[in-house]
């Protein structure tokens, strides 16, 4: 009996994977207008002189001058074929070419949070976060967490958050996370001056309207003479999804960089998202609006409260927000459409590169074992 429910769990697994593969879009379809409209304009360094392997391995070479240079990776899709190598980049190129036909591309991939000088890069860079404004030669590629959204996040939320209607949910804003944003928390001039912990500063000031807490910290955020000092001005709290979803108010707050795949998570959740002003965009962030997909902050959240009183005394409004919110990820930001994303950005780089890839992977110039300057990257994860 026992061999027998394995071989039908295997069965149904490989079932499920298959059918999960096959799921394509219509990369015609004008609902993803936004998509291309986007790409375009990503692209529009490259249009008069398109991309040149020269222009690749001059950005190559660039490594030792780049924080997270080391976190830069030349892949090849050559005959639906992905050379370069493993990692959570090839897997997401060998998900695409399993869903499309994406043609003959030499890529260089930032496998990192994000380049913190974008501009002393020569060629293009496929990366998931960007600086806003001034980061001409990256292009928005999800590459890093898409498989902890695809394979964990998106198939989670949905059913959870079905479990708790709108009138159910705590009228308060509720978050959990770790201490990362704008730089270590080392200095204890400074703990109530970032946004995070102002806004656990605040909860302990105003618990009727604000729940939030600090759940930990990675080593290099804290000295550890100073933790218990830390934990003790902000206790610790952890939290389940239950204790998220059962929240009118969910606010998503940038870490060092971007919160992936947190927005995106918090947007499906059918939670109203107070979302703060970002220097910093992921791919689909064009698209969503302030007031109709999220209520806006300030950066260093100086208006939450005042928010809170507008959506408390605008339930209907906070409500279709929220609803806003999760339709939009539901239609435009799930794992399918990922794949979609970046298979448009795939062939439109396809489409300006001045010359025939052919496998690079054996060079030094892509496998570079030169160090970038910046030795580690854990500051900015």
């Amino acid at each position: 009996m026992y061999k027998f429910i394995v071989v039908l769990l295997t069965v149904f697994c490989s079932q499920f994977l298959a059918s999960e593969a096959s799921v394509t879009l219509d990369p015609n379809d004008p609902r993803w207008k936004w998509m291309d409209e986007q790409i375009d304009q990503e692209f529009k360094p490259f249009e008069r002189k398109g991309i040149t392997k020269k222009l690749l391995d001059a950005t190559i070479k660039k490594i030792p001058e780049i924080s997270f240079g080391n976190a830069l990776k030349r892949y090849q899709i050559i005959n639906r074929q992905v050379i370069g190598p493993d990692g959570e980049a090839k897997d997401l190129l060998k998900r695409i070419i399993d869903l499309y036909h994406v043609p003959n591309v030499d890529i260089i991939v930032h496998l990192q949070d994000i380049i913190w000088e974008p501009k002393t890069l020569p060629g293009p860079v496929l990366a998931t976060c960007k600086i806003k404004n001034s980061s001409e030669m990256m292009i928005h590629f999800p590459v890093q967490s898409w498989a902890e959204w695809a394979n964990n996040f998106s198939k989670i939320i949905p059913p959870l958050s079905d479990n708790f209607s709108w009138e159910m949910k705590s009228g308060k804003v509720f978050w959990r996370g770790w201490c990362n944003d704008g730089d270590n928390y080392n200095d204890p001039n400074l703990w109530t001056l970032r946004p995070r912990g102002k806004l656990c500063y605040l909860s302990q000031h105003h618990p009727e309207s604000i729940d939030a807490a600090f759940s930990g910290n990675h080593p290099w955020m804290l000295k550890t003479e100073i933790i218990d000092e830390f934990y003790r001005f902000f206790p610790k709290k952890m939290s389940t999804w239950d204790d998220y979803l059962s929240h009118k108010y969910l606010i998503d707050l940038d870490g060092y960089v971007a919160s992936t795949p947190g927005c995106a998570w918090k947007l499906l959740s059918n939670s109203a998202v107070f979302k703060h002003a970002s220097p910093f965009t992921l791919w689909y962030y064009t698209a969503i609006k302030p007031w109709v997909h999220f209520i806006p902050l300030q950066h260093d959240i100086s208006d939450l409260l005042e928010k809170i009183e507008w959506a408390r005394s605008h339930d209907a409004e906070a409500h279709q927000i929220a609803e806003n919110g999760r339709r939009f990820i539901l239609e435009n930001a799930m794992p399918e459409h990922l794949y979609l994303y970046c298979y448009k950005v795939l062939v439109k780089y396809a489409s300006l590169q001045r010359y025939q890839p052919s496998d690079t992977s054996s060079t030094p110039s892509s496998s570079s074992k030169k160090k970038s300057k910046h030795k580690s990257h854990k500051k900015y994860r």
